[in-house]
């Protein structure tokens, strides 16, 4: 009985770590998506200025 409460502990552990880790991950992309569309319009904006 004790055994089985510890593996629940280490599994509820485990899953509150990748919920961490999945929005960590999520917040990477989103950031990572913003600079891209920021460094995008601005090489727009500079090609523009060009012609």
């Amino acid at each position: 009985m004790n055994m089985l409460k510890q593996i629940d502990k280490k599994r509820k552990r485990i899953v509150e770590v990748f919920q961490i880790v999945e929005i960590i991950f999520y917040m990477g992309i989103m950031l990572i998506k913003e600079l891209l569309l920021i460094f995008v319009n601005g090489s727009i904006q500079r090609v523009k200025m060009l012609f």
